[in-house]
């Protein structure tokens, strides 16, 4: 399901209708971290996620990653869907950079 773009270059990660729903169980109260989310990412496409602390940003990271599945919809990286944690692509973590440099 690999998608070829016109100058030659593919398409690296599909994102089809994802949402992320988690229950927070000190409030009891469910929350969706990540609302039917549709994005392709193209290959040697930079982008940046912004928004304010909370909005998923990291959650979305963590899906692409395969760390985290999302509660419903289909990432695709490479044209392979993601069940697990991908292999073939590197990441780090912000908030580890930041212990290692004692940033508060």
């Amino acid at each position: 399901m690999e998608k070829r773009l016109e100058d030659g270059m593919k398409t690296k990660v599909i994102i089809k209708n994802v949402e992320k729903n988690f229950h927070d169980p000190k409030k009891g109260i469910d929350f969706t971290a990540v609302a039917k989310l549709n994005l392709e990412i193209d290959e040697e496409e930079f982008i940046c996620l912004l928004g304010p602390s909370g909005c998923g940003k990291s959650t979305l990271v963590f899906m692409i990653a395969g760390l985290i599945k999302p509660s419903s919809g289909v990432i695709l990286v490479n044209g392979k869907n993601v069940t697990g944690p991908v292999q073939t692509e590197g990441y780090f973590f912000s908030n580890l950079l930041c212990s290692m440099e004692d940033c508060s």
